[in-house]
């Protein structure tokens, strides 16, 4: 006998509007990303379950997301950090972040989600050139750390990048570009209660660094990676956002970065090795760890 199952696709819907806490009017422009805290719901969670959806609101603050499976919730909302952010006209504001309660949607249900209203925050606007006059053309990332750890990410394009929702503090702001251009690290970055601080930053020409870290066996394996400078001061983007083994032959790219002295540590199952390596202009260079 041939049998039979019969598959339906989601259908619920999950709706809501964002507004400001301090005037109540809507935002536009909000990044909405719905959260999946339990597990796929039997065939239909492993056949049509995700674990997150993203939209955007619209010019009255609403944002409508469909075909959502059944499970438990959250929505959390905040500004996109691509670029320059698309706003509503005259709308020179940063918004923070704030997080729905939890809640359940059932098999094509309907969900309301309550009224978010995000606090003035505020925000950094990169605009990035490079010393030889050439186009900034590719995307790069923008970590911007405050004082006491807390860090805030973002991406920019074409030479334009905002870091949104910052809470008051000293920020050191590095920029990692992904191209021939070394990476750009500018400190004791002051930013004020609802203000929005303006940024240019020019980028040198450089050179790239990677590494690959093998074992006993000659095989590929994931180390925690970092790059410190000749004052012993990490100069890499954080380990835990790069990708390990981005190229064929298991080689991990560290950034690239100004000529001068370098100390690179892989750690691995509790093990450190460190090497030292001398960057000249143009200069890219491959280090090997085995452990």
């Amino acid at each position: 006998p041939i049998y039979y199952v019969l598959l339906e696709t989601p259908q619920g819907v999950v709706r809501g509007q964002i507004i400001s806490e301090s005037t109540g009017q809507p935002i536009e422009g909000v990044n909405i990303r719905l959260s999946k805290e339990d597990g796929p719901s039997g065939m239909m969670g492993m056949m049509f379950g995700r674990s997150d959806w993203g939209n955007e609101t619209d010019e009255n603050g609403y944002y409508e997301i469909t075909g959502v499976s059944p499970g438990k919730y959250h929505v959390t909302a905040e500004r996109s950090s691509w670029g320059f952010n698309t706003r509503g006209a005259g709308d020179q504001t940063s918004v923070g972040k704030k997080r729905s309660q939890t809640f359940e949607l059932a098999m094509h249900g309907s969900m309301q989600v309550e009224t978010l209203a995000l606090p003035i925050a505020s925000a950094l606007h990169l605009n990035v050139t490079s010393s030889d006059g050439n186009d900034i053309e590719n995307s790069f990332r923008v970590s911007a750390v405050r004082a006491d750890g807390e860090e805030f990410d973002s991406w920019g394009w074409n030479g334009e990048a905002s870091v949104e929702g910052l809470t008051p503090g000293t920020y050191t702001v590095t920029v990692s570009p992904r191209n021939k251009y070394a990476q750009k690290v500018i400190k004791n970055v002051v930013v004020e209660a609802e203000s929005i601080v303006e940024l240019d930053v020019s980028l040198e020409a450089g050179s790239k660094l990677s590494v690959r870290v093998l074992d006993s066996s000659n095989q590929n394996i994931n180390a925690a990676l970092k790059v410190l400078n000749s004052s012993g001061e990490r100069v890499d983007v954080n380990s835990e956002m790069r990708m390990y083994s981005s190229l064929e032959n298991g080689t991990t790219d560290l950034g690239t970065f100004e000529a001068g002295t370098y100390t690179v540590e892989a750690v691995f199952e509790g093990r450190t090795q460190a090497q030292s390596v001398s960057l000249g202009a143009d200069d890219s260079q491959t280090i090997e760890f085995i452990f």
